[in-house]
């Protein structure tokens, strides 16, 4: 029975760092996917950045715009062209991460087609909290080495109490008849039994009992200790999530649908004359970065569904 809890013990320490691993990938997928559609953005920005910088040097060939204007695209297009770079060293770093979180050097992580999702109809902490305690391997590991010591436990009090040993024994014992008489003498059967009791008056095994009876309380504190580490991260990741939802919907439902009219309000006017092109270039430059942080707001809210998940999955 001890060794059957031991094996019981060990499949769930293994699923719990499965679940840990396979979360561990998804986290870094999604990273990778987010840098990747960074990477793209940036350079499109580049491209905006680079045709603001040269429309205000006309401009300021002109004497239309203030050497300050200037001055300030260009420190906005070496910005822009910094972070182009970053956007592609993060792709390859995300790219290495995958591959170490999968164990394959070789892999592509651009093989993955799947777009992560950020849509969750989320419930109460409480809710999901209740889940936690009945689902996680952790928790399920720690019941479970409660079990196992508790079954050596009885076995050591077992081994406390003498095997009885029981010993039989057959023969037949030599008649005595008189000499030179032809038929043989009959001979009686002897049976023998016994039985060995030895008497534990020195090895109890008390000692190992008591050293088991110590494990099994630690054991069950550790186990409360888990269920308040759980329940904790649990929350945690609820919050966060919460949060993070907010504010992805904040930037797709407010300041994207924002940004875009502010775009195309101001290509209407340019084309008719009311304003100038860097008006057009300035609001594109502000709708790009509210696409930046939009997918950033993506990845983070990819990366919280994916840890609330490996908390609350059967």
């Amino acid at each position: 029975d001890s060794a059957e809890r031991e094996r019981e013990l060990i499949e769930t320490l293994t699923e719990t760092r499965r679940r840990e691993v396979h979360r561990e990938a998804r986290q870094a997928y999604y990273r990778y996917y987010s840098a990747r559609q960074l990477a793209l953005l940036e350079q499109e920005l580049l491209g905006i950045a680079t045709q603001f910088h040269a429309t205000v040097r006309l401009r300021r060939a002109e004497k239309t715009v203030l050497e300050l204007e200037e001055i300030k695209t260009a420190v906005e297009l070496a910005t822009q062209e910094l972070e182009t770079q970053t956007a592609g060293t993060e792709v390859q770093a995300a790219g290495v991460e995958v591959r170490r979180v999968l164990g394959d050097p070789a892999f592509d992580p651009s093989r993955i087609e799947a777009v992560p999702a950020v849509e969750i109809g989320l419930e109460t902490s409480a809710a999901y909290e209740a889940m936690a305690e009945t689902r996680h391997p952790l928790l399920m590991a720690a019941d479970r080495e409660v079990a196992w010591i508790e079954a050596l436990t009885d076995l050591a009090r077992r081994e406390a109490i003498p095997d009885l040993t029981v010993s039989a024994l057959y023969g037949r014992a030599a008649a005595e008849g008189a000499q030179g008489e032809e038929e043989t003498p009959e001979r009686d059967d002897i049976v023998d039994l016994g039985v060995e009791i030895p008497l534990p008056l020195v090895n109890r095994n008390q000692g190992r009992i008591a050293e088991l009876e110590a494990l099994r309380r630690k054991a069950v504190l550790d186990r409360e200790g888990v269920r308040q580490a759980l329940i904790a991260r649990v929350r945690a990741a609820v919050q966060d999530l919460r949060l993070r939802l907010t504010r992805l919907e904040t930037y797709r439902d407010q300041i994207i649908p924002q940004a875009t009219k502010a775009v195309e309000q101001a290509t209407s006017l340019y084309k008719e004359g009311k304003v100038l092109n860097l008006d057009v270039l300035d609001a594109q430059r502000v709708l790009g970065n509210a696409r930046r942080q939009y997918l950033l707001a993506q990845r983070d809210v990819a990366s919280g569904i994916a840890e609330l998940e490996s908390l609350i999955q059967e």
